[in-house]
C-alpha cells in the first residue's frame, strides 16, 4: 500500500479548482487564504549557510595547524555532536511525530508507516552528508592532493553511513538517555 498518490491529488486538485471557478463565494475565500498562504521556508537556506561555514572553518583549520589529521580531527568531532541531534530526531519521528496520529489511522499496516518514517528520517539526515562532504572538500582542497580530491567522496559516505549506525544504534540500544538539546524518553510506540 502507498502513502502517497499523486494521480489522487491530481483529481482531487483539479476538482476543488473545478469547484472555486463555478462559485464567487469560493472564489473569494481563495483569494483570502492565498495572500496569506504564500510563506517560504528559509531553514535550507540557513542550513546551506552552517554547511558552508563548517567547510571555511574545516579548511581554515588544516590551513592554520598544516596539519591535515587535526581537520580531520575537527570533522570527527562534528560528526560526533550530530550522532545525538540524529538520534534525538529519530526518536522524536518514531514516537512523537505530529502525524502519526493520522498516519494510524489508514488502513495500512504498522511496519509501512513506521518505515515511512524512517525514510523520513534518511531524507532529512542527508543534510549531515552534505557536511561531511564539504569538510572533507575542505581538507583535500588545502592539502592539494589529487588523491585526496578523489578520496572526498567514498570518505564522506562511508563517514555517513557510519554516523547512520551509530544514530541507530544510539536509538535501538540506549533509548533512554538524554539526548540534546531536549530529552526524550520514547513512550509506547503505535508499532
Amino acid at each position: 500500500m502507498k502513502l502517497h498518490s499523486p494521480q489522487f491529488e491530481k483529481v482531487v486538485r483539479r476538482a476543488v479548482k473545478d469547484a472555486i471557478r463555478r462559485s464567487p463565494e469560493l472564489k473569494k475565500e481563495a483569494r483570502k487564504a492565498n495572500k496569506f498562504r504564500k510563506h517560504y521556508k528559509s531553514s535550507w537556506i540557513v542550513r546551506i549557510f552552517i554547511m558552508a561555514m563548517f567547510g571555511f572553518a574545516i579548511g581554515g583549520l588544516a590551513d592554520v595547524t598544516k596539519h591535515p589529521v587535526t581537520a580531520l580531527a575537527g570533522i570527527n568531532l562534528w560528526t560526533f555532536a550530530w550522532i545525538f541531534f540524529r538520534t534525538q530526531q529519530l526518536m522524536l519521528g518514531l514516537y512523537r511525530a505530529d502525524d502519526l496520529a493520522a498516519l494510524s489511522l489508514l488502513p495500512a499496516p504498522k511496519n509501512l508507516i513506521f518505515r515511512w518514517q524512517l525514510q523520513k528520517f534518511y531524507r532529512a539526515s542527508l543534510m549531515s552528508l552534505l557536511d561531511l562532504l564539504a569538510g572533507f572538500g575542505a581538507v583535500a582542497w588545502v592539502a592539494d592532493s589529487g588523491t585526496a580530491i578523489i578520496a572526498v567522496a567514498p570518505a564522506a559516505i562511508l563517514a555517513w553511513l557510519t554516523l547512520v549506525a551509530a544514530v541507530m544504534l544510539c536509538a535501538s540500544r540506549f533509548s533512554r538517555l538524554p539526548y540534546p538539546p531536549w530529552s526524550v524518553a520514547p513512550p509506547r510506540s503505535i508499532y
